[in-house]
C-alpha cells in the first residue's frame, strides 16, 4: 500500500462513476416525470372530454326550447356568443373557441358541445358548458320545461394550427 498510484486509479474511479452514476439517476428521473406528466395530463384531457360530452335535452315545443336557450345566451354575452340559428359559440378567448349545436328532436332541443378548441394541452371551454347547461336547466325550470341528460358524445383531436377535438356523429342525434 505504499504505492500511491493504487490510490489515484481509487479516486479515478470515484470520480468516473459518480459522473455516470449522476447522468443515470438524471436521466432516470426525468424519465419518471415525463411518464408522471403523461399520465396526469391523459387523465385531465379525458375527464375534460367526459364533461364536455355530455348533452343536454330541453323537453317540449322546439320553439319555446330554442327560445329558452337563446335567453340564456342573451343573458350572458361574455360567455356565449349567438353564431347561428342553430350555433351558440362558448368564449374562452375568441367567440368560437367551442362551439354548442342546438339539434330538433320529437321531444325537444338537444344541446351538444360540437366542438371546442384545444389550449395549453386540454379542450376548454369545461366550465362555461357546465354554466351553460345549469342556466338552461334553470330557465327551463323556470319557464315549466323540462330537462332531460341525452346521449353522451366522444371526440376526435384534429391536428392543425389551432388543435381542436370534434364530435362524433353529429347526424345521429338529429333523429
Amino acid at each position: 500500500m505504499d504505492n500511491p498510484v493504487i490510490f489515484i486509479v481509487v479516486i479515478i474511479a470515484v470520480i468516473v462513476g459518480a459522473m455516470l452514476l449522476g447522468r443515470f439517476i438524471r436521466r432516470s428521473v426525468r424519465s419518471a416525470g415525463n411518464r408522471y406528466g403523461s399520465r396526469t395530463s391523459d387523465d385531465r384531457v379525458r375527464s375534460a372530454l367526459d364533461e364536455l360530452g355530455r348533452t343536454l335535452i330541453v323537453v317540449g315545443p322546439p320553439a319555446a326550447a330554442r327560445a329558452l336557450v337563446d335567453g340564456v345566451v342573451r343573458a350572458d354575452p361574455r360567455r356565449f356568443t349567438a353564431l347561428g340559428p342553430d350555433t351558440v359559440g362558448l368564449r374562452f378567448t375568441e367567440p368560437d373557441d367551442a362551439v354548442v349545436r342546438l339539434v330538433d328532436r320529437p321531444d325537444g332541443v338537444l344541446l351538444m358541445v360540437e366542438r371546442s378548441a384545444e389550449q395549453l394541452g386540454t379542450p376548454q371551454n369545461l366550465e362555461f358548458w357546465k354554466r351553460m347547461r345549469d342556466a338552461v336547466a334553470a330557465a327551463a325550470e323556470e319557464g315549466g320545461l323540462a330537462v332531460a341528460d341525452g346521449p353522451v358524445r366522444s371526440f376526435v383531436r384534429r391536428e392543425g394550427a389551432r388543435p381542436t377535438w370534434v364530435s362524433h356523429g353529429a347526424s345521429e342525434d338529429a333523429t
